[in-house]
């Protein structure tokens, strides 16, 4: 056994079934003694007076000294003790140990304590050493009507009594302290046992498994215990499931939240951090335990956690980043934990960005209707100022004001359409719309302009393809980008639009031999009133808002668009389209 509490518990059980053992020895021997005395006394006292009453029994015929020696050592004999007979003065009649010659020899005995007990009362005793026969003896007396009837037994035989006695109890004491030892030995390794297997049980808990319980429990105070330790187990089972799932919880939210979430201990260390602020920040997966300013490398965000943790007050500040070589907007509110503080960050990139584009849009809104608003005014003004009576310029003045509110409507009515896609009002009613049809109907419509610019105007779009999209819709599209592609085409050019199937879409294309764009201006040919070349554009009547219409439409019908170009050799718009849905 290993245990040292083992050890102690049995090492104590033994000692005090020592010391009971050796309390009850020192205390029972004693009284083992006097009990033994006494009753041997008792003993001798009846046998005396059994002598006593043979003498008594003898008529005065029949006595004297040689019937008192001749009884003496009969009454010896039978009873295994010294007899004495004495006569009333004190001479001794008869002895057990004494033959005739040493009778004569005796001295007297009346003075003897047993003899002077017994003329007092019913008997005497005493213990002394015997110089007739040189032994120690325990002597019983009784009176009798001749004088005095007396027992001897030697000590000796009352020692060896005891002591047998003495060895008897010793055995039966060592035989109690081994069971007591071994009980001990049983009843400390079950209690150890118990305490070991809560021991194992807490150490499970400690390391967050509570799987394990206490089922053998004893009804004393190890099995109070027991189910104090069950009842804790169930008790943390318990809690650390509701904080499992709070901590679950707690995880899900900040794992799906936008905001960014930052905490700080109260030594202004990340303790936290939420992986959208990880996208937000471009942070990397070292930031445990390193301060604000060691990770971000922010001055401004460093500063509002340090604020929020030294002020214990709630700060806000908006701050601008670079993350990817890009610029990001970012409203950090921190504010004061009880040892330390939680920062949320808000990314208003896109508001700042649409607050932007709102208003650039305002402002190519209010520049776009400018012009032909200032073009109408004047050549109404120059009306008014005499022109009405030259009808050749007046003709001429009245066409100019037409083709400018022409324009000005035209790009009203893009305003409108694109603000109804934007803003989701545009109902797209998607239906099984077959491609060359559409296409051969399109080219026609363009075939005049086609032929005034002696441009070859091809529709490669093969039969038997139909794409899931909304008739009018796709007329827009696609004549948007046929219209663009004859405007920016010289004299003798070509245009052409075909398609090709791949994945569940129909990739549509309108290829020229016109102008082409430069490299730099395509990532925002799509954009809103972004014209290549503006004064070109506005001569052609364009609003600036088609291809950004166009996008728009291919996106609400689940598709992407793009272009590829190369100054002076053309032009190629794409853009893709669901196939038809087959059952």
């Amino acid at each position: 056994m290993k245990s040292k509490i083992a050890w102690k518990l049995f090492a104590a059980f033994l000692i005090v079934a020592a010391w009971a053992l050796v309390v009850s020895y020192a205390t029972l021997v004693p009284r083992i003694d006097r009990f033994l005395v006494a009753d041997i006394e008792k003993n001798l006292v009846q046998k005396a007076n059994l002598i006593r009453d043979h003498v008594e029994s003898l008529d005065d015929a029949q006595w004297g000294p040689r019937e008192a020696d001749a009884l003496a050592d009969r009454m010896s004999r039978e009873i295994g003790a010294r007899v004495t007979i004495i006569a009333p003065d004190g001479k001794v009649l008869g002895d057990s140990e004494l033959d005739d010659a040493d009778l004569e020899r005796v001295e007297n005995h009346l003075q003897r304590p047993e003899i002077q007990q017994a003329i007092d009362a019913d008997f005497g005793s005493s213990r002394r050493h015997s110089a007739t026969i040189r032994t120690d003896l325990l002597y019983v007396a009784v009176k009798t009507r001749r004088g005095f009837a007396r027992v001897a037994l030697p000590l000796k035989v009352i020692a060896n009594t005891e002591a047998e006695i003495r060895r008897s109890i010793v055995a039966a004491a060592l035989v109690a302290l081994g069971i007591a030892g071994l009980m001990g030995l049983i009843l400390s390794r079950s209690v150890v046992r118990s305490l070991l297997r809560m021991s194992e049980i807490a150490q499970r808990i400690s390391r967050g498994d509570f799987s394990k319980r206490l089922y053998s429990i004893p009804k004393d105070e190890i099995g109070t215990l027991a189910r104090a330790v069950n009842a804790m187990a169930d008790g943390l089972e318990t809690q650390w499931g509701e904080l499992k799932r709070e901590k679950n919880q707690l995880a899900t939210i900040l794992d799906g939240m936008i905001e960014g979430v930052l905490v700080t201990n109260a030594k202004g260390e990340m303790v936290l951090v939420n992986p959208a602020l990880t996208a937000m920040l471009g942070l990397s997966g070292d930031w445990a335990g390193k301060t604000v300013l060691e990770c971000l490398r922010n001055a401004a965000v460093n500063d509002a956690v340090e604020r929020a943790l030294s002020e214990k007050m709630p700060q806000e500040h908006e701050i601008q980043i670079f993350v990817g070589g890009q610029e990001r907007n970012v409203v950090v509110h921190a504010a004061p934990l009880h040892e330390g503080s939680v920062s949320v960050f808000y990314d208003v990139s896109n508001i700042r960005r649409l607050e932007n584009v709102r208003k650039e849009f305002v402002a190519n809104v209010s520049h776009e209707l400018k012009t032909p608003l200032t073009c109408i005014r004047g050549y109404a003004e120059t009306l008014r100022g005499g022109a009405l009576e030259d009808p050749s310029a007046a003709r001429r003045f009245v066409e100019k004001i037409e083709t400018n509110a022409s324009q000005l409507q035209n790009l009203v009515e893009d305003i409108l359409m694109l603000s109804q896609i934007e803003s989701g009002r545009l109902e797209i009613a998607l239906a099984p719309t077959p491609l060359k049809p559409a296409v051969d109907a399109i080219c026609d419509e363009f075939s005049e302009m086609a032929r005034a610019k002696k441009i070859e105007l091809q529709n490669r779009v093969g039969g038997g393809v139909a794409a899931q999209a909304d008739p009018q819709a796709f007329r827009q599209i696609l004549g948007n980008l046929v219209e663009n592609a004859l405007k920016y085409t010289s004299e003798g050019g070509t245009v052409t639009v075909t398609a090709e199937t791949k994945g569940g879409f129909c990739r549509l294309a309108v290829a020229d031999s016109g102008i082409g764009i430069p490299e730099a201006d395509l990532p925002r040919v799509f954009e809103r009133f972004y014209r290549v070349d503006k004064a070109r554009s506005r001569q052609m009547g364009g609003t600036g808002l088609g291809l950004a219409i166009v996008k728009h439409l291919v996106q609400a019908h689940g598709g992407e668009v793009g272009v590829n170009s190369e100054v002076g050799k053309g032009s190629e718009f794409w853009f893709t389209i669901p196939l038809e849905k087959t059952t």
